[in-house]
Formats: structure tokens, sequence, C-alpha cells
């Protein structure tokens, strides 16, 4: 069983962060387009808003992706002198940091979003963007984040264990 929440996690993951690396598409088309009407024609563009909730979107989605492959900066240099078993253990150990940090943050980021849905929450810039639909994602790469994580740790205790490890 917790095999199967291990490999759900990081199918789901893998799928998101596959769909989430598409933006990175129109995010550079848009920084293009600011670029050249701020640089060249200097006039400033006023759909940055656009750039930074596709740029946000981005990074959020993909933080889960990130760590189903090790992407995160870790402690390489110190912990690959080590065997596998006793590298797990020493990310087993530092998942209480982990979900020490992103726990609070998963807490104040659902809050958040709550109260972005309920009240429509929109930029207050000049185009007044809605602004709930991206903390509704962001809300939702922190979540896939933390479930990774969690992903991390079952897998890592599975093999400390005995059990079979290493899914990805």
């Amino acid at each position: 069983m917790l095999r199967k929440f291990v490999s759900a996690v990081n199918a789901l993951n893998k799928w998101v962060g596959e769909k989430a690396m598409w933006l990175f598409i129109p995010f550079t088309l848009l920084v293009v387009i600011d670029v050249f009407q701020r640089r060249v024609l200097n006039h400033p563009w006023y759909y940055i808003d656009i750039t930074v909730q596709v740029m946000s979107a981005l990074v959020v989605l993909g933080a889960g992706y990130c760590l189903l492959y090790d992407g995160h900066t870790g402690m390489d240099i110190i912990v690959t002198r080590f065997s596998e078993r006793t590298q797990r253990i020493i990310k087993m150990v530092l998942f209480v940091f982990f979900v020490a940090c992103l726990g609070p943050l998963l807490w104040g980021v659902a809050v958040d979003t709550w109260d972005a849905i309920l009240t429509r929450e929109a930029q207050t810039t000049a185009l007044g963007l809605p602004i709930y639909p991206l903390k509704i994602l962001v809300f939702i790469g922190v979540l896939l984040f933390f479930l990774q994580g969690i992903a991390k740790f079952v897998d890592d205790l599975l093999f400390v264990l005995g059990e079979s490890g290493g899914d990805q």
C-alpha cells in the first residue's frame, strides 16, 4: 500500500511537471516582448503581470517534479561518500526539517488561497488581473511538493527496512 502511494505521487508529479514545463514557451515569449517594448520601442509593457503569473505557475508546479528527480540543492558532496542505506537514513532525518518548513507554508498558502477565492482577489496593478487562480496553482504546487517529500521519505524508509526502494 505504501509502495502504491509512492508510485501514485511520483506519477502525478511527473505528469504535472511535464505539463508545467510547457509554460516555459509562453513565459519566454512574454519576456522577449517585454524587453523589445522597453528597450527598442522605449515603451513600458503593461502586461508584465501576466509574465509574473506564468513564471510563478511554472516554478511552483515544477517543484514536486524537481524533487522527484533530485533536482533541488542538497549536500551531495558530503552524503555521496556514504553507502546508499546511510544516505537514505540521513535524508530521513532531514525530512523533519522539510516538514517543519513545508507544513506551515502549506497551511499558510491554503488559508491565503481560500481567502483569495472567497474575495475574488485581484492585483492592484493597471490590469487588475485576478490573482486567486494563481494562488490556487500555488497551493496545488506546494501540496504536490509536500506530497513528493512524503513519498521520498516513505521510499527511503522502505529501502532502509529492506523492502524494495528507488521507485521513480
